[in-house]
């Protein structure tokens, strides 16, 4: 009966370890995976804002342009009095 004890609560620690190394295995491939897929999402976001950086570049010019007109236009109607 004594051995018999012995060798369960022998069995029983093992599975308990290995049970507990398949988690924390299992938990180290999914933090894997994670970066990987946001290294990947931003790399994605990254090369999408650089493709969007010409236009946005060429509508601030045309509004620093259209401010540039209306100073303009505000000088030619209002008179100066220095």
């Amino acid at each position: 009966m004594k051995l018999w004890n012995n060798k369960l609560l022998q069995k029983t620690f093992t599975k308990w370890n290995d049970l507990s190394l398949e988690s924390k295995l299992g938990e180290w491939r999914k933090i894997k995976y994670s970066d990987a897929h946001n290294t990947k999402r931003i790399l994605t976001k990254t090369l999408t804002a650089w493709k969007m950086l010409k236009s946005i570049k060429i509508a601030e010019q045309e509004r620093l342009n259209r401010r540039l007109k209306l100073k303009l236009l505000v000088k030619e109607v209002i008179p100066d009095f220095s």
